[in-house]
Order: C-alpha cells, then structure tokens, then sequence
C-alpha cells in the first residue's frame, strides 16, 4: 500500500492512486481539530484561476468533488488514510455523528455528562443540529450504552460508539434508569 510520510503521520492511498502522491504536489499535513488532520497541498496558480480553492485535499483529489451538500467522510476518523475503501459520501450532519470524543469530555464517554443538580449522569445525542435528551442513569457507563442504542437509531452505519455493538446493551435492558 503507497503512503508518505507527513509531519503529523503517514497518509494511505490505493496503489491505483499512487500517482497522486508523487511530485511536483507537495503534500502536507493539515490540522482540522487537534487532533485530526487531513493531507492536503497548495493549488497552482491555474488552478486557482480555474476557480479551485488555494487549498486541495488529497481525498477530492482521489474520488472527485462530493456532489452539492455532501463531503467525504473517513470511516475510521482518520483524515490520513485516503484509501477508496474509508471513504464515503456523508452529510455534514453525518459527519459530526461519525466525530471523535471531544478533548474536554470529562465522563469519558460519548454523549455522557454528570448532572450535579440532579446528582446523576445524563445521556443526551445530538439529531440534525438539535439536541435530545435521551435519559438520566446511575452510572456513566449506563449512560453510555444508552446514548449508543440511540445513536445507531438515530445515524445508523455514521455512529460514532463508546462500545462494540457486539458488548452494547439495549437501552430496555439497562433497568436502572433514574
């Protein structure tokens, strides 16, 4: 598998998209959260003229602008691995469903936060910009596994899970439910 070395990793591409990596582009990394970064390279000045952004990402340039209201979303979070098989069309609303765990979580969890008014944890899930609470739960853990039953309700293949499904539990099952 062709891959180059960037300054915040190693970008993957298919051996059918090698050429892509090789000079003249220079390609670097480009941060887009503090933790998530993207190969990208400067347009030429045709380029630029021809109505392109001054920057160009390396998976448009492997699977063609996304078509009006989508964007390409890299399956395992990873905004390096460029091979056709971790990209998919996605709605922005999609995307953010597939984001990592933000770096000032405090529960450790996904959709997880501690309610000091009511002393318990609170599971609530994000659906098309709005927020829904989803219950209030002895535990964190507890809340988590319910936020993971309603985030794969609620975006499918795009949820982004504190568990395997294979360990995640009905929210029907948790039966502590405050």
């Amino acid at each position: 598998m062709p891959q180059i070395q960037l300054k915040h990793g190693t970008c993957l591409v298919d051996a059918q998209d090698e050429h892509i990596l090789v000079p003249p582009p220079k390609w670097y990394s480009k941060p887009s959260s503090n933790t998530l970064y993207y190969a990208v390279r400067h347009a030429t000045a045709a380029e630029k003229l021809s109505g392109l952004p001054s920057t160009i990402f390396l998976h448009n340039t492997i699977m063609g602008n996304p078509p009006f209201g989508f964007t390409w979303d890299h399956i395992d979070k990873n905004g390096l691995n460029n091979e056709r098989s971790n990209l998919r069309l996605a709605t922005h609303s999609q995307q953010r469903a597939n984001h990592k765990l933000h770096s000032n979580n405090t529960s450790g969890y996904r959709g997880v936060t501690w309610l000091s008014t009511r002393n318990c944890w609170r599971a609530k899930i994000s659906v098309r910009g709005q927020f829904q609470l989803i219950g209030y739960f002895n535990t964190a853990e507890q809340a988590a596994h319910a936020y993971d039953s309603a985030a794969l309700l609620q975006h499918g293949e795009f949820a982004n899970l504190n568990f395997t499904v294979e360990n995640d539990l009905h929210l029907a099952e948790l039966g502590t439910i405050l």
